[in-house]
């Protein structure tokens, strides 16, 4: 079985454990390459010696820089299952700006902090009404203690994203717990 569009060689940002991608490998076997990358280095040690098959690289968006990586393992095709939306649009836009710029072909992107209008205005109403609470009450030494999770996006911030990358964007068949999936292609010159 080969790998469809020519892709050779894919890289999956975000991985984590990398098991979708060790699925992956066993289907196409030789006939594609899979490196997966991640900002934990301790799990990336761990995927690399449980899955040998697969290049196991430390990767963060913010620091490091994807062209090198790109260029280092010959990509045509980027994988995101749910990782994008550890970036701001700034970075996000920049990111796919360098994927595109190094050649690579197709970008499959599972997004998965999507919101819609009535949810952005309920927590925007609820982070408002939280904060002239705890002013009023005057609460000394209060800090939020809540961790970052993710950007949340809606759909029309995502087009936007993809049209300033350069990209041609293809919105795919949803998936259970994926409704936004984006194919994005080099446009044809």
């Amino acid at each position: 079985m080969s790998a469809r569009g020519g892709v050779k060689s894919l890289v999956s940002f975000g991985s984590g454990p990398s098991v979708f991608e060790y699925m992956l490998k066993e289907i196409f076997q030789e006939d594609l390459n899979i490196v997966v990358t991640d900002y934990d280095s301790y799990i990336m040690e761990r995927v690399g010696k449980l899955f040998p098959d697969i290049e196991a690289e430390v990767f963060d968006f913010y620091h490091d820089d994807v062209r090198k990586l790109v260029r280092k393992h010959k990509i045509d095709c980027a994988l995101l299952i749910g990782s994008a939306c550890s970036m701001d649009d700034k970075t996000y836009i920049r990111f796919l700006k360098d994927l595109k710029k190094s050649g690579v072909n197709y970008v499959i992107t599972f997004e998965a902090a999507i919101t819609n209008n009535y949810v952005f205005l309920k927590k925007r109403i609820r982070s408002t009404m939280i904060t002239i609470y705890y002013y009023l009450r005057k609460v000394d030494g209060w800090r939020d203690k809540g961790s970052f999770h993710a950007y949340e996006r809606s759909k029309y911030q995502l087009e936007h994203i993809f049209a300033a990358s350069g990209y041609k964007m293809t919105m795919l068949t949803p998936l259970q717990d994926y409704k936004y999936i984006y194919l994005l292609t080099l446009p044809e010159k």
